[in-house]
């Protein structure tokens, strides 16, 4: 195993049935959508580039095939710290010059809902309301 720093990373892509790589905890889902929102639409694959930043906080813009009447609102990825939350340092994917994601979470917009995807161990960051 070894670690990149977020920062010079170009861009991640998550898989809605792929688990994340760790060196410190247990994988987790890549990309899981919770609440009833979440039925009018799940990406099969979202990808993020890297917008700028330094050190552990970098911007992402994020793309997917979606339905044109939805949108990406607020987008946040995490990754698992090589030592601990906040280390600009991350695991290298095993077979990937990319490093496994540790969580991605992002709102989709439309005329009705705003759907936030989160993994489950994040409750509370579960934003589902009517715009």
């Amino acid at each position: 195993m070894s670690r990149v720093t977020l920062e010079s990373i170009p861009a991640l892509t998550f898989y809605k049935d792929s688990v994340t790589l760790a060196r410190r905890t247990s994988p987790i889902p890549q990309l899981v959508c919770l609440g009833k929102p979440c039925s009018l639409y799940t990406p099969d694959v979202v990808r993020c580039e890297n917008i700028g930043g330094s050190g552990a906080e970098v911007d992402w813009r994020c793309e997917a095939d979606l339905p044109s009447s939805l949108r990406f609102g607020k987008v946040q990825v995490s990754c698992e710290g090589w030592t601990g939350p906040g280390d600009p340092y991350v695991l290298k994917g095993q077979f990937s010059k990319h490093p496994s994601p540790k969580l991605l979470f992002f709102e989709l917009r439309t005329p009705l809902y705003s759907i936030a995807f989160l993994h489950p161990a994040l409750p509370s960051l579960l934003q589902v309301h009517a715009p």
